[in-house]
């Protein structure tokens, strides 16, 4: 299921970053944005580079989306981490509607994860229940991070 993609940068006349996205096919894409966009006409330049996985080019997207702060894209979902390779292996909504049964037989059977994507962004995670507790472990933030971290005291006597 791996499969080259891009990673595209849209640009207006000024060279001011307006969207991020990543595509296996960057020219639907487009086309999907010029009808979908009401920014789009602003787009004057386009930069693509290619990535040998879809993993890599959505972490380099997060990475770029949190850095470069593109004027249109919007934020990611929480717990896709923003260093390193997403969680489990991304497939395509389109994939996975094509032939639903085999990705579930591979959850089911194979106990295997995946990152349920929508236009080469990340939308859900489908994963076998004790895979979940592995994927999100550590992920947590805040009051919960902190009190998983301290150790427990033993009650007084």
């Amino acid at each position: 299921m791996t499969k080259r993609t891009a990673l595209y940068r849209l640009y207006d006349a000024g060279d001011q970053l307006l969207y991020v996205g990543v595509a296996q096919d960057p020219k639907v894409r487009f086309r999907q944005h010029r009808s979908e966009k009401p920014w789009w006409p602003a787009v004057a330049m386009k930069d693509i580079e290619w990535f040998p996985s879809a993993g890599a080019a959505l972490s380099e997207e997060r990475r770029a989306i949190k850095e470069e702060c593109p004027r249109h894209n919007e934020r990611s979902v929480p717990w896709f981490p923003d260093d390193g390779e997403p969680p489990a292996e991304p497939v395509s909504m389109v994939a996975l509607m094509a032939n639903p049964h085999a990705v579930i037989k591979e959850v089911v059977d194979e106990r295997k994860a995946f990152v349920i994507t929508r236009y080469g962004r990340p939308i859900a995670l489908l994963s076998p229940i004790p895979r979940i507790d592995q994927i999100v472990k550590g992920r947590t933030t805040g009051r919960r991070a902190k009190k998983a971290a301290e150790p427990e005291q033993p009650e007084a006597p």
